[in-house]
């Protein structure tokens, strides 16, 4: 794939450049060392049918519509040299002042916004991967979905040729630009073509269209794109792109298919009022993603637990007292997480490994399990861990099977199973321990009419194993 960092329109163009030549050539770039502040509005309008297969045996057609409505300041950062890479990253640093997504599933409405603690927003561009992260801590899966907008994801020298072009001439877009155009993970085959359109008032309209063939979580997509840019060649900038196209996305193992239509409006000026970006506000802050950054945050307010994991994981389920969550990497299943909140200790009530093994062998009695290993430890947060390693098999394959039993000092609990097909455990070794690393129990508020997790005596605690990584 071409990089997303593309070489072209690198340079500050001189002001003979935002005319046409005398052959009526128009130099088509922009200035990717811009640090000028934009405000950036974008509206989103998505119409169609999700897809979803919960049994494996029919796809099921639900409609759907979505609008979204963002406004945001940015400004480019410094290119830097992310830990273990060979190239440089592109960042955008952003503030948003409105980011807000209203969800209609088969006439039933849920809403999405960013949380005000979370309003600053690093895009950090490496070769042709957006990486979405706040400084001041994990997003939400929510909110990273809700700004990983397609064509707000895109760095604007990527998608133009970086040279000059007559009124009619076209230019390939590369393979790099039309994955982060569309917020795809990858392409395989596209044939979208840029043209120069006219020059209207002093301002390059410019279009794009073709059939994009990729895939996002490991499933594929099929886009049909068509696509308006201005560009203000005087001020280097592009001011408007109008994004227009059709997506049939197949259902993945740990999220659902569409067949929808999607429209997108991105309006962009040039602003000098914005504090919020200032060297002084971010000086102190992580402006280059780590791994640190790179994690998102699961929080249940029901059932009063919260954790930091992988991108990779994904919630399949989540009720008052637990939650399902799906290890999925380039569209393979890799593990599953169960998630049990129990009842709180009674004062002065405990449970030893030993309790704790002997609840698990009578889980295991059915499925011919071992139990290979047992240890306990304290996390950074206070958190008393039990942990059994359990080796066995489903449907004749081999498994392994990590059991958790969690409890902090205020006599809050919760129980774990981890399931992974054992012949992924060494590529995948530490999966469970990296989301123990970062478990948290809370008291959830008070529903009038909520139920609360049943009651069980302190030895009873494990969950029968999960086969669902066959």
């Amino acid at each position: 794939m071409a990089g997303l960092l593309a070489t072209a329109g690198t340079a500050t163009y001189a002001a003979d450049d935002a005319k046409p030549s005398k052959d009526g050539a128009l130099l088509l770039a922009v200035n990717s060392n811009e640090t000028r502040t934009q405000r950036v509005k974008v509206a989103v309008e998505v119409s169609g049918q999700m897809k979803m297969n919960p049994t494996g045996r029919e796809v099921k057609f639900l409609p759907m519509s979505v609008t979204a409505d963002q406004l945001f300041l940015q400004r480019r950062l410094p290119e830097t040299k992310p830990a273990g890479k060979d190239s440089a990253a592109t960042r955008l640093v952003r503030h948003y002042e409105t980011a807000e997504t209203k969800f209609n599933l088969k006439n039933t409405e849920f809403s999405e916004k960013l949380r005000d603690e979370r309003r600053l927003v690093v895009l950090q561009a490496e070769s042709d991967e957006g990486i979405y992260f706040s400084p001041e801590g994990p997003l939400l899966r929510e909110e990273l979905e809700l700004i990983d907008v397609p064509g707000t994801g895109v760095l604007p020298e990527s998608l133009l040729p970086g040279k000059a072009l007559k009124v009619g001439e076209t230019w390939p877009v590369p393979d790099a630009a039309v994955v982060r155009l569309l917020s795809l993970d990858a392409v395989h085959k596209h044939d979208v073509v840029g043209k120069f359109d006219e020059l209207r008032d002093g301002i390059a309209i410019l279009s794009l269209e073709g059939k994009v063939t990729g895939a996002v979580g490991g499933v594929s997509s099929e886009v049909n794109l068509k696509a308006k840019i201005n560009l203000d060649p005087k001020e280097q900038l592009l001011t408007w792109i109008a994004l227009s196209f059709t997506e049939n996305r197949a259902v993945g193992h740990a999220q659902p298919g569409y067949d929808v239509t999607t429209r997108i409006r991105i309006l962009t000026a040039l602003t000098d009022d914005a504090p919020e970006l200032s060297e002084k506000s971010l000086s102190m802050l992580p402006l280059t993603a780590g791994l640190g950054q790179k994690l998102l945050t699961f929080r249940s307010e029901k059932g009063g637990l919260e954790l930091n994991h992988d991108r990779r994981w994904r919630v399949m389920t989540e009720r008052y007292d637990s939650a399902v969550l799906r290890l999925v990497d380039r569209g393979e299943l890799i593990a599953q997480c169960n998630i049990a909140k129990l009842k709180n200790f009674a004062k002065d009530e405990k449970l030893t490994i030993e309790a704790f093994q002997g609840d698990v062998k009578k889980a295991l009695e059915q499925n011919k399990g071992t139990i290979a290993e047992a240890s306990q430890n304290t996390t950074d947060n206070g958190l008393l861990v039990y942990r059994l390693l359990v080796t066995g098999a489903a449907s004749e394959i081999p498994i392994q099977w990590t059991y958790y039993h969690v409890s902090d000092s205020e006599g809050r609990r919760a129980s774990l199973v981890f399931t992974i097909d054992a012949k992924l455990v060494e590529k995948y070794a530490h999966i469970d321990q990296e989301l123990i690393s970062g478990f948290r129990l809370f008291d959830p508020p008070k529903s009038a009419g909520e139920p609360t997790p049943a009651e069980k005596p302190a030895g009873e605690t494990a969950q029968k194993p999960s086969t669902a990584t066959k």
